[in-house]
């Protein structure tokens, strides 16, 4: 922006902060569906105007002399640094209320990540005094939504911190996580307080649910301007140290805190968070939570009345040293007048044009008169010879990115909004179960981090709701209820134990926990066997899909049907040989029924149980008999779904990869979706399935899927009259994006987990149209997909995708709609995937000898 005036007056300049902008918009990975601005998008894209000076000219006929004034500026840092928490004693009584009037604020410290931008909505100012009884907490924040917190403290337990929340971190003579939040929907003040680390086997490891019934004290007051609130808490000795007495002054405990600002929704996940009370000597923030040696200092000190600390000291120099980063001294002054706020640039020239001094760069300036003043030095510092001199500037207002679209998430809008009807199922796994009613479709991930494990929406595709954070499983739907089935597999979020298998209840319409009459939303129905057990590892994805062994082993699950009818409950355990019956008014087991590897369940509007069985369908009677509907014609049925007339569908892997419809009777009446399903490599096509799992059919008799595939994450829709394909919703992307990259060699072109999209710029859509490449012959190893970093160069006439992962870089030529991998080098462990035994051909070549094999496996099992 300092270049030659003609810039502006052609335009260039413009056009390049465009394309700047839109190049680093690209790389941000967060692109699916929705509606663009075409041409007039791009140009609105910088919606700052850059305007030129009028030329001034400057004469500087002689300097006799001229008085340099240094300022040193000891730049603050953008975030704050906070090493230390000092606890005065209290100078009297205190009253919980969220008024600090009885407080000693001297020790208070400022916690906020970025000083500039962010000092007066996303930041705190803590402070800490104590008395015989309690250790007390005061934290003002700032917050332009404050008190918004939907976390339902008897339903989730410790979890408060997916929105407006503050987290203690205490080492005493104990660990203590303590989490404090505002339940908005009861407007109760919450507690809760985790004991040790977080594995399970950690002797300390417990949990406070309450931690105000047994005595904690907390009070919010919301700031007038609404822009705002204060936290007060007082935390009995007794709930934080193991003696329950109060430290002597001097005493130094380890502390961390945490502040997190929630979302408008307040619900899914924080919009900000910031760690600060931190360890010097390690200053590690990202996993706070997990790290006391990253934690500060909490000293209990002898008196009150501190100097303030170094953070609060910085909130006293802001705005002067803002003015003297800004400000320019010398003898020459350049006056000038601007319609509005805006950045400016000034340069000194010779007249031929030659540049002397680059004076100021984006300088903020006020509306109207303005002076500036040029010392007389160039850009060496060295003073110039007396002559003629110009100056030049532009100035511009603020710029501006335009979301245009965006791809990997089929969500409208894609990310999450203050309705929670925005965003679209998990960041970690594939959809999974999937079930309907007159209201709406369900549909369940086996657990989300971020985005949500279970989900509702329209019979147009809007989410609904959505639940984060939570194990997904099995659904069923019944009398307004949504009943999930977690527990058995490989992993547990937010749900039972690893031997429990439990049901949990929600509210249909609503989407918030629905607790059965003991007040808690989730029952353990069974316990299982250790996973060690009943789990095994499958064998490689290319040998698998070679043989066509997909099937119900090759899940891993022990909890793969849920069903509800005639007033019962029913849930497959595969590898227990057994459905459980429960009672959904009460959420507990009443009984069971004996069925070799049950896997998927449906019931009639008659509330007869129809289960999967090894290679049948059947039928569960009354008196517990077992009777053979469908006993041919299927190859590896996964998932089961009856219509209002009856009609059985069925969800069958192995050669097929397909739904089947067949009568009431068993037969075979329809084929829905291509028989052997998509391609895994190569062009994409719609109309064929890939690892179909939860089915269900609703009332205007259309068939919706969820696949249990990465390659996209796909839910397809279906005529199930016909089998015609009617639409599909593919996403979203992995953990922040990741595995999303646009082709820099043509923006048209992008990639998805292993797929290859192509995007519409002009309207704002994208689609599916390839799979770069996965493994399908019993010694194919590389796997393009995933959360690897594609990036796609010229060399030699061909087109060739550099894709990186943690530890490994694979080379493919990129032909079109798949990639042929080439080459690939790094940490040969990249090349196992968990779960999966390793490739024969690795293992055969990973050794000279036979026996140092055997001597490997034993050394090393896993």
């Amino acid at each position: 922006m300092s270049g030659p005036l003609k810039w502006v007056k052609d335009v260039p300049v413009r056009e390049r902060m465009v394309k700047l902008l839109q190049h680093e918009s690209h790389g941000q990975k967060v692109f699916s569906k929705g509606r663009g601005n075409g041409g007039e998008g791009w140009q609105s894209f910088c919606r700052g105007v850059i305007h030129s000076f009028s030329k001034a000219v400057l004469q500087i006929r002689y300097l006799f002399s001229l008085v340099m004034i240094g300022i040193g500026l000891s730049a603050f840092s953008q975030q704050t640094n906070n090493y230390e928490l000092r606890a005065v004693p209290t100078p009297g009584k205190v009253t919980i209320d969220g008024k600090l009037n009885d407080w000693d604020l001297s020790g208070k410290i400022l916690i906020c990540y970025d000083l500039k931008k962010l000092l007066n909505s996303h930041s705190a100012v803590a402070a800490a005094m104590y008395d015989k009884e309690y250790l007390y907490f005061s934290f003002q924040i700032k917050d332009n939504t404050p008190m918004v917190n939907h976390i339902d403290p008897d339903t989730q337990p410790g979890e408060g911190w997916k929105a407006d929340c503050v987290q203690i971190r205490l080492q005493s003579d104990r660990i203590c996580h303590i989490t404090a939040w505002f339940f908005t929907d009861r407007k109760q003040p919450c507690i809760h307080i985790h004991y040790g680390m977080w594995e399970k086997s950690d002797p300390e490891y417990a949990d406070l649910e309450d931690a105000i019934s047994k005595g904690a004290k907390m009070a919010f007051l919301k700031d007038k301007d609404g822009k705002g609130y204060v936290q007060e808490i007082a935390l009995p000795w007794k709930l934080i140290t193991r003696t329950g007495k109060s430290p002597t002054p001097g005493e130094v405990w380890k502390l961390g805190l945490e502040v997190f600002w929630g979302s408008p929704a307040g619900r899914d996940w924080p919009e900000h968070r910031y760690a600060d009370v931190v360890n010097p000597q390690r200053m590690q923030r990202e996993f706070f939570w997990t790290t006391p040696k990253a934690w500060g200092s909490l000293k209990f000190m002898n008196k009150g009345n501190l100097p303030p600390s170094p953070s609060i000291q910085i909130i006293s120099d802001i705005e002067r040293l803002e003015k003297m980063e800004y400000s320019t001294q010398g003898p020459v002054a350049i006056k000038y007048d601007l319609p509005f706020d805006a950045g400016v640039t000034l340069v000194i020239e010779k007249p031929d044009g030659t540049r002397v001094r680059n004076l100021i760069s984006d300088y903020p300036r006020k509306k109207g008169r303005n002076i500036d003043y040029w010392d007389g030095t160039d850009d060496n510092g060295k003073l110039v010879p007396p002559g003629e001199y110009r100056v030049r500037g532009l100035y511009h207002g603020s710029f501006d990115i335009l979301y245009e679209f965006a791809y990997g998430n089929p969500g409208n809008p894609p990310y999450d909004n203050s309705k929670g009807t925005g965003g679209w199922l998990s960041n970690h796994t594939d959809p999974l179960a999937l079930t309907a009613d007159d209201e709406g479709i369900y549909v369940a991930c086996p657990f989300a981090e971020g985005a949500c494990a279970i989900m509702k929406m329209d019979y147009n595709g809007q989410r609904l709701w959505g639940i984060p954070g939570i194990n997904g499983g099995p659904l069923a739907v019944s009398d307004g209820y949504l009943y999930v089935l977690v527990g058995g597999p490989t992993m547990a979020w937010g749900g039972p134990r690893e031997n429990e298998v439990a049901i949990r209840r929600i509210d249909a319409k609503t989407g918030k926990f629905a607790p059965w009459s003991d007040g808690k939303d989730m029952h353990t129905i069974a316990e299982i066997p250790p996973i060690e057990k009943w789990w095994k590892p499958r064998r490689p994805e290319g040998e698998v899909v070679a043989s066509h062994g997909f099937d119900a082993d090759w899940c891993q699950r022990q909890t793969m049907g849920l069903a509800i009818g005639g007033g019962k409950l029913y849930a497959s355990l595969y590898y227990e040989d057994k459905i459980l019956v429960i009672d959904p008014g009460e959420g507990k087991t009443v009984g069971e029924v004996k069925v070799e590897r049950p896997v998927g369940l449906a019931c009639d509007a008659q509330g007869n149980l129809f289960a999967i069985s090894g290679k049948k369908v059947v039928r569960v009677e009354e008196n517990g008999e077992i009777r053979t509907v469908i006993s041919a014609g299927l190859s590896a049925p996964i998932g089961l779904a009856l219509d209002s007339q009856g009609n059985i569908y069925v969800s069958d892997w192995g050669e097929s990869m397909c739904v089947k419809k067949f009568s009431p009777n068993g037969n075979l009446l329809l084929t829905i979706g291509k028989l052997g399903g998509r391609p895994l490599n190569g062009p994409y096509d719609p109309t064929g399935m890939f690892r179909p799992f939860g089915i269900a059919v609703d009332k205007e008799g259309r068939l919706w899927v969820a696949e249990y595939d990465s390659s996209p994450r796909r839910i397809s829709v279906w005529n199930a009259q016909t089998g015609e394909f009617i639409k599909e919703f593919c996403g979203t992307t992995h953990y922040a994006g990741m595995g999303a990259f646009i082709n820099r060699l043509n923006p048209k072109v992008a990639f998805l987990l292993g797929n290859i999209c192509e995007l519409d710029w002009e309207k704002g859509l994208w689609r599916v149209v390839g799979t770069l490449h996965r493994p399908n012959k019993p010694n194919d190893l590389f796997h393009l997909g995933g959360d690897q970093r594609i990036e796609v160069i010229k060399y030699k006439g061909r087109e060739l995708l550099i894709a990186n992962s943690s530890f490994t870089t694979i080379i493919a030529e990129l032909h079109g709609s798949y990639a042929k991998p080439l080459c690939a080098m790094g940490w040969l462990y990249e090349l196992y995937h968990p779960g999966e035994e390793w490739p024969d051909i690795i293992l055969k070549n990973l050794v000279d000898e036979p026996s140092k094999l055997e001597e490997l496996k034993k050394k090393h099992p896993k």
